[in-house]
């Protein structure tokens, strides 16, 4: 009877236990707008040898988005080293076409802004860092945002 108490009493405290979540989070700031985070992130199989890698939020209502595209011509994987100039159309090494989505509208950098993406190892996988910079929307010259963020590959 004992046994069986203490054997109740172990699954107990294990059914309780809640399951840690191990996914790496990936978080961004639009200045004036808010913070953003997740975990949600899509990498697709290289394209013309492009390597493009999408995080999304988990929140729908949040409507934020970035995808990063880098023409990877000597790799199938993400950077882990290295600063990429920021390019619409990215088409050589050392170049990365960076967008960002933010409540159905679509942001790029300014064709020449002169910023980098930074590219960094973090526990084995690519880490991205974008400093402050201003996104523009294309449809309306008007409309901008400034954001920074750090970006992990699951």
């Amino acid at each position: 009877m004992k046994k069986t108490i203490l054997f109740f009493a172990g699954l107990c405290m294990l059914a309780a236990c809640k399951k840690s979540d191990n996914n790496q989070y990936s978080t961004w700031h639009i200045i004036g707008k808010g913070d953003f985070s997740t975990n949600k992130v899509i990498i697709y199989p290289p394209v013309k040898n492009d390597y493009t890698m999408q995080f999304l939020t988990n929140d729908a209502s949040s409507a934020s988005a970035f995808e990063f595209t880098f023409p990877m011509y000597y790799n199938s994987t993400l950077p882990q080293s290295g600063n990429y100039l920021l390019v619409p159309n990215a088409t050589a090494i050392k170049q990365v076409n960076l967008s960002f989505g933010y409540n159905n509208i679509g942001y790029y950098p300014a064709v020449n802004s002169g910023k980098y993406i930074k590219a960094e190892s973090y526990n084995g996988k690519a880490k991205l860092v974008l400093d402050t910079t201003w996104f523009y929307n294309w449809a309306d010259a008007n409309d901008s945002v400034q954001i920074y963020g750090t970006f992990l590959e699951p």
